[in-house]
């Protein structure tokens, strides 16, 4: 392993080392050993590592130019928790894409970075030229010890109690009803906003039929725009075309299994999962329109078996509460 010494605009007695695997690309190097600092020296350093045309991924969405990846970057966790990492390389690698990973030791926990983060991923593909074509951070945050395996088609749903934005008691058997979808979403997540109004459509659509109800039970410690205060604003601006509750000890959560940002649940008469995965196909592409979750409920209301009851859940990840129990794996 290679010790670097990052420089930036800072005082000497602020200057972090991070370790980086040797003979890593010069392109590559220089954008790590500017990770997580800001000034003119950090951009410049950045700025001649990236081709004109370069590309940055990050929670499913993609920017495109240096200066929509810097403008990008600023907005990433910067300071001494990025500064001091040990990075190794991941298997595979090759000339021109490759991808480093550091795990963080910091935190109340001993074993969490910024924001909850329990270790980072960048990916890295180089253009003939050396410099970095495409970047992708990938964030892993801890789980809690006791978070269940998501529920399976069949199971019946643990019951709960939960209070919305109003302070409201709302519980999930609230009387009988031929089909209950439930959601777990939140306010930032770039998947839960791609898939916020083709969720919302379903829930108008099947007002008469359907129970909906959204659940929000990131950590507002660990995910600032998850505060009630936010969640309320929502509803307020008539955001929300059902209850939107707050999952605020996460027992809930942890209880169904769930790990994403949006992640569906259909639930049939007698409560049982008849459906649980994403909304549709594709959340880029609006014309999908939440085909999966309205398939299942038309299935459930018919009194058929759901032709697709399972898919995988795509999103963010739940923001967990730090120092929630010991143990818990990386996702």
């Amino acid at each position: 392993m290679g010790r670097l010494t990052q420089t930036s605009d800072v005082s000497h007695e602020e200057i972090r080392t991070m370790v980086l695997p040797d003979k890593l690309p010069t392109a590559v190097a220089a954008w790590m050993n500017a990770l997580g600092q800001t000034g003119p020296s950090a951009d410049a350093a950045r700025r001649s590592a990236l081709s004109d045309d370069v590309r940055l991924t990050f929670a499913g969405q993609t920017v495109v130019g240096i200066d929509a990846v810097l403008a990008h970057q600023a907005r990433m966790p910067a300071g001494p928790a990025m500064q001091a990492l040990e990075w190794r390389l991941l298997p595979a690698a090759t000339a021109t894409r490759l991808a480093l990973r550091a795990r963080f030791t910091g935190g109340a926990d001993g074993r969490t970075g910024p924001n909850g983060l329990s270790a980072l991923d960048v990916a890295f593909t180089l253009g003939d030229d050396g410099r970095i074509q495409h970047l992708e951070p990938s964030p892993h945050h801890k789980e809690p010890a006791d978070l269940k395996p998501a529920l399976r088609v069949g199971d019946r749903a643990p019951p709960f109690v939960l209070r919305d934005t109003s302070d409201r008691s709302t519980s999930l058997h609230g009387g009988r009803v031929p089909a209950t979808l439930i959601v777990w979403t939140c306010n930032h997540c770039p998947w839960a906003l791609a898939w916020h109004e083709r969720i919302q459509n379903v829930a108008r659509d099947y007002d008469l039929l359907v129970r909906v109800l959204q659940i929000n039970a990131n950590d507002p410690i660990v995910s600032p725009h998850d505060t009630l205060d936010a969640c309320r604003h929502r509803v307020t601006a008539g955001e929300m075309a059902s209850p939107y509750l707050m999952d605020a000890g996460q027992e809930v959560a942890r209880a169904w299994g769930v790990r994403h940002t949006p992640e569906a649940f259909v639930l049939d008469a007698d409560g049982r999962v008849a459906y649980h995965g994403a909304p549709d196909e594709d959340h880029r592409d609006p014309s999908r329109d939440a085909g999966w979750l309205r398939a299942a409920l038309d299935a459930v209301l018919a009194g058929r078996d759901v032709a697709v009851p399972e898919t995988k859940p795509v999103g963010c990840t739940v923001k967990w509460t730090l120092g929630s129990g010991p143990g818990g794996s990386e996702r």
